[in-house]
């Protein structure tokens, strides 16, 4: 096996993508660093769905709705979503 496949195989045993605490804290902070509010709007069974929204939308007739999710071992779309919304703070405080 080559080093590549040994390296990537070892990242996705070092993964996090479905451990719901570590998510959440990591939205958590993106909220706070963002200043998006970060608020519960269903329960899936003990789970809570969250959802980030802008205090004061800058223009109330624009608005953005990025949803992504994990279904059995794909993770993804959440993994993505997440790491874009780390590295774009800017774009998510004018929308």
């Amino acid at each position: 096996m080559s080093a590549g496949v040994n390296s990537s195989h070892g990242l996705l045993l070092q993964h996090r993508a479905h451990d719901y605490g570590h998510l959440i804290e990591r939205w958590e902070t993106l909220a706070d660093q963002t200043g998006l509010r970060m608020e519960a709007f269903v329960k899936r069974g003990e789970y809570p769905i969250y959802h980030l929204r802008s205090e004061e939308p800058p223009d109330r007739d624009a608005g953005i709705y990025i949803s992504a999710g994990i279904h059995g071992d794909e993770c993804a779309s959440s993994l993505g979503l997440l790491h874009w919304a780390e590295e774009n703070h800017e774009i998510l405080q004018n929308i």
